[in-house]
């Protein structure tokens, strides 16, 4: 995107009105940013604390962090983002999306709240530092105002109507001017060709999908004929009802799912894990909850953990960890999967990264199948990284966001 996009787009004049309206009109404080977090007009009503801060160098980089971030955070949710800001104050997030592009957002608020469980942005920057730098800013901050969390929501909602009805009229005039009855059936034609190539992913996907769940059930199955003949009738129930629980999830789940209905479902597979293994295998899962609502392949997860547990643990008599890691980062987040065990093999690293050839041993397979459902869902938007050392086997996934 070419610097000041946003400005020659939209009407900055009319949105430097309105900002200012909603400044009287709410007791708030408003700027408009671009993707890059950076402000393209002039602040309103701002707050002596927030001022104070960006008139430093450390303190305007950390401001136009958090502007990008929570601008990011909420377009991926399509809906105003409300959170708390390294200073501490409360802050909303309006998306400026145009054409289904991100270009920039409306950020305002500075104010505290009733409500404590806010979601926190937190910088890489040295937030203490301007706070050493402006002494005054405490006493900045217990000057700002509270706002019950209810009408901070409100306001949200009514500016984000705002902003998509100032995009829609934008986009009638570029559609008027640019668009001929030409163009308008080979915006058609090339959507039909993007529905049926979805389509054959889609496809591709659930047949994957389908052969790492008749898997699953066969080594389920088989564990509880084991149970059954060594153990008494209750253990083999709880056994049971676990398995029961775990593939009607799998069999009510879409092709495309979010991240916490596949880390729920793992939960469930860590308790078929307990029973089998008991505490040979330990877990630690670290989900960042801002990519918790984000659309996920599913069975991904299942397969990298599967593949940890089966292929890298198993062989171990002492056993070892799985962690698995969530986080969100400005336009892309990551999810990554490790085990503390048997290493593979750089040959088979090349091969499984490449899709160009399926391993011959089936918990190699799982891999090899998670990165081919990754890819054919994200094409060239994913990065995957496999690493792997006789102390540890990292598979990194970088999902660029659209």
């Amino acid at each position: 995107m070419e610097e000041k996009t946003l400005q020659k787009s939209l009407d900055t004049t009319l949105l430097q009105q309105i900002q200012d309206l909603l400044a009287t009109a709410t007791d708030l404080a408003y700027n408009i940013v671009d993707y890059k977090g950076c402000p393209i007009n002039k602040f309103s009503n701002f707050s002596a604390f927030c001022t104070t801060i960006r008139s430093c160098k450390e303190g305007m980089e950390i401001c136009s962090d958090i502007n990008a971030r929570s601008g990011f955070e909420a377009a991926l949710r399509g809906k105003p983002f409300l959170f708390q800001c390294p200073g501490g104050l409360i802050d909303l997030a309006v998306p400026i999306i145009i054409n289904g592009n991100f270009w920039g957002a409306v950020c305002f608020g500075q104010v505290r709240t009733d409500k404590k469980e806010i979601p926190l942005l937190k910088s890489d920057k040295n937030t203490e530092k301007v706070f050493e730098k402006f002494p005054i800013l405490k006493t900045y901050y217990k000057q700002t105002q509270t706002i019950p969390y209810e009408r901070l929501k409100a306001i949200g909602d009514l500016v984000f109507v705002l902003i998509n009805q100032l995009i829609e009229r934008f986009s009638l005039e570029v559609l008027e001017e640019k668009l001929s009855l030409q163009d308008i059936l080979l915006r058609r034609q090339a959507e039909k060709i993007q529905y049926l190539e979805k389509e054959i992913e889609v496809a591709h996907i659930k047949e994957y999908q389908m052969q790492i769940d008749i898997v699953s059930v066969y080594h389920g199955f088989n564990l509880l004929s084991k149970l059954a003949f060594l153990e008494e009738a209750e253990n083999t129930q709880e056994m049971t009802y676990i398995l029961i629980e775990y593939y009607k999830k799998i069999a009510a789940r879409k092709a495309i799912t979010t991240i916490k209905e596949e880390i729920e479902l793992l939960k469930d597979y860590q308790k078929i894990v307990q029973k089998r293994f008991g505490d040979r295998i330990k877990w630690k899962i670290e989900i960042d909850e801002m990519i918790e609502k984000i659309k996920f392949p599913a069975n991904v997860v299942s397969l990298c953990v599967q593949y940890c547990v089966l292929y890298g643990l198993c062989p171990k008599a002492q056993g070892g960890t799985v962690t698995v890691k969530g986080e969100s980062m400005v336009e892309k987040y990551h999810i990554s999967f490790c085990h503390d065990g048997i290493a593979l093999k750089q040959k088979t690293i090349f091969d499984i990264i490449k899709c160009e050839k399926e391993s011959e041993t089936l918990f190699d397979g799982f891999l090899y199948k998670a990165i081919k459902i990754v890819k054919s869902v994200y094409q060239k938007n994913c990065n995957i990284k496999l690493e792997s050392t006789e102390e540890k086997t990292v598979i990194t996934f970088e999902i660029i966001s659209l």
